[in-house]
């Protein structure tokens, strides 16, 4: 579904990925994982077209999407949820999620919003609560739900564990199960290696703008371990 080539992109003279390769098939649950400042979020916004690429290829279901607009890339099927969660803090939480389905024909939103607190339930008890009001772990389900109103084919999710307490981290790696057990592709980037693997099929491992290793999930400890402490 999604292939990277040699993608290489920098920040003014800095160069922030040095050639690096992957791919997610359809259905099939990525995880991009590696310490601080690996480059994990310049690919994820290199792929979503907010960062340009200085050479390399993106291609999404055969088609190159490399020097293509952000906004034309989520009408291909790909949904971004930035590291931060970026929720709309003075909108309610119904409006959050109208506005991740705006794309959708009318007749299909309501649908969609039932499909939502279905797999998020305690959405439902907080439509009409603002966006800012929300705890964190709250906030981050919400960004996810919001990515997914659209129907991408497959979901980008940055840093789902930032800032949150170990016992809601456990609340968001349910969240993301039920996510993949949809069907949809999902792309995640995590430090949390044990959340990222626990939630992926197969990995890799980012290393200051490069990928050092990938493979099967359950097969990457030695060299996470290898990295984290390096």
């Amino acid at each position: 579904m999604l292939v990277v080539e040699s993608l290489i992109a920098r920040y003014g003279a800095v160069e922030a990925l040095h050639g690096v390769s992957l791919e997610v098939g359809a259905g099939e649950a990525v995880a991009i994982v590696g310490p601080n400042g690996a480059g994990k979020t310049t690919l994820m916004r290199s792929i979503s077209g907010l960062v340009r690429l200085a050479s390399g290829s993106v291609k999404f279901e055969g088609r190159e999407i490399g020097r293509t607009a952000p906004f034309r890339v989520a009408r291909l099927g790909i949904s971004h949820v930035p590291e931060g969660r970026a929720i709309l803090s003075t909108l309610s939480v119904k409006d959050n999620l109208l506005m991740g389905g705006h794309r959708l024909p009318r007749a299909e939103v309501d649908a969609r919003l039932a499909e939502m607190l279905e797999l998020f339930p305690f959405l439902g008890r907080r439509l009409d609560s603002f966006g800012g009001v929300l705890s964190g772990g709250e906030q981050q389900m919400l960004a996810i739900a919001r990515g997914l109103m659209a129907r991408p084919r497959l979901l980008m999710i940055d840093e789902p564990s930032m800032g949150l307490a170990p016992r809601v981290v456990g609340d968001v790696l349910d969240a993301l199960h039920r996510v993949v057990a949809t069907g949809t592709s999902v792309l995640i980037a995590e430090q949390n290696a044990g959340l990222a693997l626990e939630v992926a099929s197969r990995a890799y491992v980012m290393v200051v703008g490069d990928v050092v290793a990938s493979g099967k999930s359950a097969d990457l400890e030695d060299k996470l371990i290898e990295t984290y402490l390096a």
